[in-house]
């Protein structure tokens, strides 16, 4: 009701402060009513939702004859920051989901269709196990956050004017939602998968874009106009591949030509053929009987360039056992237990590590240079441009110099510094990789299998220009991984000596004990092998299990529990 009597204890009534507010309340009554405002807080909250209410009606009364509403175009400098950030983030959330849905998700699709499922090991390791596991469901919250935007963004874009000249918006939500839908580019390769049956291109057939094959065995007898995309038991390559070779098999023969390069992981790699570009190979063994125009770089346990063979490039290799009697026209680089050279090289020669033959038969046009435990035995009819330069090492004569031990210390202070990051920057994570490094049995195993999938699957993801971020990114956190399993294995083996850690000072300690006593077995000849051999497993295992786990977590998803 309206206020006469002058009791502040009573309250004004809606209509009296309506006429208030739109000015036709008298002077006296005003004044009264301003203040009884000043000690009435109900008085004041229905003051001020009348005053919004009016505000709302005026403005809808208004935006009826308006095709834009005034208050879209002139918005205060708040609503101005807002409307900002939320546009830039829904144009963010649409480009990402548009360029997930144009390139990603189709060669996910190619992938599956190739094989890339259950049916493989390497399958198995990667897309379907640690790794791809979590980030596929990574990638799922990314598209239901960036439609959830998307909606958010419509929803503001509309409100309070839901039933009223909504033309601006609805354009706006129907281009972007086109955008969208727009049908996906179609994909430049032939796919052929079949978990059963072999593939054969017959000779005659010609292919006019990649070959991308998923099968027990694959021949190729005919023409591939691109690059060949393998994995099966066994890879033939009897006709012309015009492109790149990239094959993950077994077996590997190239009899044909293939006028790029090669990059191949395989038990055995036998090269009759010619090959234009260059070949990389991981391999139990590698025979090169035929050409290869370029470079060569292999990591074996026996790789052979035969009398009949040729590299018409440089060398590198990291083997247990290489023998070279064909040609190798530039220069040579290798790590081996056992090398015999008998063939000509062109180049300069760096021989390291194990026993050294060169034979009669041998002609090296460049300097040539030993350095390892085992003395040379080199033949008097060998042509050599100049005489063999020879380092001697003795495994126990560095533990003679005074700079070993500092570069031991050094390296443990950096270790320490790092450690001390993770445990200050990040103790939440660094506590839980120490956590899973007690479950030794699951950390070794799931590190030995990051270990060897993790380079190979980078290599892979950079064949595409859109995997060449993703493939370095990998290879760099992998790096880092690395390093860092020396300081997740510290971290437990002072734990477990010091007992739990209660407090940031005894973790400090524990983490110290732990890195002093690894280093000290890095130092002992033996125990040093055994002790990095676990050590880096277990401390990438307990990486990739932490992570893996806390994407599920994030996803909503609880991990599996492991034996």
């Amino acid at each position: 009701m309206s206020r006469t009597d002058g009791n502040f204890d009573d309250h004004f009534d809606e209509m009296t402060c309506l006429l208030y507010l739109d000015g036709q309340l008298d002077t006296a009554l005003s004044r009264e009513l301003v203040a009884h405002l000043e000690a009435c807080a109900d008085c004041r909250r229905l003051l001020g939702s009348l005053k919004r209410e009016t505000h709302l009606l005026h403005e809808s009364l208004v935006e009826e004859d308006e095709a834009i509403p005034a208050r879209l175009l002139t918005l205060s400098r708040e609503e101005n920051i807002s409307w900002g950030w939320i546009g830039a983030l829904g144009a963010a959330a649409a480009g990402v989901y548009g360029l997930w849905g144009a390139v990603a998700e189709p060669w996910l699709n190619q992938f599956r269709q190739v094989g890339l499922g259950q049916d493989s090991l390497l399958t198995m390791i990667f897309f379907g196990g640690v790794f791809w596991k979590g980030w596929s469901d990574m990638l799922n919250m990314m598209e239901v956050l960036s439609m959830g935007t998307i909606a958010m963004l419509v929803a503001l874009l509309l409100r309070r004017n839901l039933r009223r000249h909504i033309s601006l918006p609805v354009v706006f939500v129907a281009l972007l939602l086109v955008g969208l839908a727009l049908p996906r580019p179609a994909s430049a390769a032939e796919f052929h998968h079949n978990s059963t049956e072999s593939y054969t291109l017959p000779a005659g057939a010609v292919v006019h874009t990649d070959l991308v094959i998923g099968a027990p065995a694959a021949r190729i007898d005919g023409t591939v106009e691109g690059d060949l995309v393998a994995g099966a038991r066994t890879v033939t390559i009897s006709g012309h591949v015009t492109g790149d070779v990239i094959v993950w098999a077994q077996d590997v023969r190239i009899n044909g030509t293939v006028d790029g390069s090669c990059l191949c992981g395989a038990r055995t790699i036998q090269i009759n053929g010619q090959v234009g570009g260059s070949v990389r190979a991981l391999a139990q063994v590698l025979l090169v009987e035929g050409s290869v125009e370029r470079n060569l770089m292999v990591w074996a346990a026996v790789a052979e360039v035969s009398s009949k063979g040729r590299v018409g490039g440089s060398v590198l290799a990291a083997v247990g056992s290489f023998l070279s009697d064909g040609r190798i026209e530039h220069d040579m680089a290798a790590y081996f237990d056992k090398n015999e050279m008998n063939g000509y090289l062109g180049g300069n020669a760096n021989l390291f590590r194990g026993h050294l033959t060169i034979g009669p038969q041998a002609e090296i046009h460049g300097s040539a240079a030993y350095q390892g435990e085992h003395r040379p035995e080199v033949s008097p009819q060998a042509k050599l441009t100049s005489q063999l330069a020879v380092t001697m090492e003795s495994r126990w004569e560095r533990y003679s110099h005074p700079r070993y031990y500092l570069g031991h210390v050094v390296r443990l202070a950096a270790a320490f510094g790092l450690g001390l990051v993770f445990l200050f920057v990040t103790p939440g994570f660094f506590s839980a990789v120490v956590q899973k490094s007690k479950r030794i049995g699951a950390s070794i195993g799931f590190g030995a299998v990051a270990l060897v999938a993790t380079p190979i699957l980078a290599v892979i993801a950079c064949i595409t220009l859109v995997g060449i971020p993703v493939g370095i990114l990998s290879l760099v956190l992998y790096v880092v991984a690395l390093y860092s399993a020396q300081i997740v294995v510290g971290a437990w083996l002072g734990g477990k000596l010091l007992g739990p850690a209660e407090n940031p000072g005894s973790r400090v300690a524990g983490l110290a004990l732990g890195l002093v006593l690894l280093r000290v077995c890095f130092v002992v000849p033996v125990v040093n092998v055994v002790v990095v051999s676990l050590m880096i497993p277990m401390g990438l295992g307990a990486v990739v299990l932490t992570a893996h786990e806390g994407i599920l977590s994030a996803s909503g998803r609880a991990p599996a529990t492991l034996a």
